[in-house]
């Protein structure tokens, strides 16, 4: 990382009026960029600099970020952030997705105005389904040290969402980091332990990805997660998949996953449970921790 901060700079040498907050916009990097990301990438950031909002060229080279682990990706964006004093709103935009226009999508989850939103990723696996959650019970397990600090440690039980408002904000207690808009409060307030780490999951024996630990512990934290289902969000592999517009085996699969849920008797809907919610909005000083 350069100690010069450089600021994009118009072909006559001269810099963009900036009138808009100071973003980063962090791509983790796992593996050689997709090309139509790449574009994508290159084109939003010019563009967001034209519209005014300060920007760093060192997130345009983005090779600050390829590191061999998610987790270590994404932390590694996270302390970059803070080390920007200026910096207002960090964008998470993982490097095999793609976008209709991401500098409007960008734009418009800063104008949202939320301690956390973000646009709905589907997973690649068949049948593409939208990696939106919520929790569906979640009890303390008591304390631990966690660098020399007392943590308080939580046992939380997920389920999947499969129903929700196509054309309106709504709350989620996890989701992907596709793309994904964090204000600095966020990130400051939860530097006291890894943002992103891969917990264990004690009722599949498998553990949680780096992206849930986040978005659960930002809500131990009191800060909202937010989902704008309006935000075009395509996962780039073979195809662009997307859990509704392109995802012909979401939409097969749909009636017979809402139909498994109603028989076992889960909510699959976005409504999130006032039980759970009340464990969230606690108020405590120790440090929080999912586990």
């Amino acid at each position: 990382m350069s100690k010069h901060k450089q600021n994009i700079v118009k072909l006559d040498g001269k810099p963009f009026e900036t009138k808009k907050p100071e973003i980063m916009l962090g791509r983790p990097i796992a593996r050689e960029p997709m090309r139509e990301n790449q574009i994508k990438f290159q084109q939003a950031f010019f563009e967001l600099s034209e519209r005014g909002y300060k920007t760093n060229f060192e997130d345009l080279v983005g090779l600050n970020w390829w590191l061999k682990h998610h987790s270590a990706n994404r932390n590694h964006i996270f302390h970059e952030f803070l080390s920007r004093p200026n910096a207002e709103y960090l964008i998470l935009v993982d490097d095999d997705m793609t976008f209709e226009n991401l500098a409007d999508d960008v734009e418009k989850m800063i104008n949202e105005d939320k301690d956390i939103i973000i646009g709905i990723t589907s997973v690649k696996p068949v049948p593409h389904f939208p990696n939106l959650g919520k929790v569906e019970s979640i009890r303390s397990v008591g304390s631990l040290k966690f660098h020399k600090k007392e943590v308080d440690c939580y046992d939380v039980v997920t389920r999947h969402i499969y129903t929700y408002p196509k054309d309106e904000l709504f709350e989620i207690d996890f989701g992907s980091m596709g793309l994904t808009c964090i204000k600095r409060e966020v990130v400051k307030k939860m530097e006291n332990i890894p943002w992103c780490y891969f917990p264990p999951n004690f009722h599949t024996g498998n553990v949680y990805g780096e992206d849930v630990s986040f978005f659960i512990n930002a809500k131990l934290y009191g800060f909202k997660v937010w989902c704008d289902p309006t935000i075009f969000l395509g996962h780039l592999g073979y195809t662009a998949w997307n859990c509704d517009r392109y995802a012909s085996h979401w939409i097969d699969f749909k009636d017979n996953l809402i139909k498994e849920s109603k028989e076992e008797k889960w909510d699959c809907s976005h409504n999130l449970s006032d039980e759970v919610q009340s464990v969230f909005n606690e108020k405590t000083d120790k440090i929080r921790m999912l586990i």
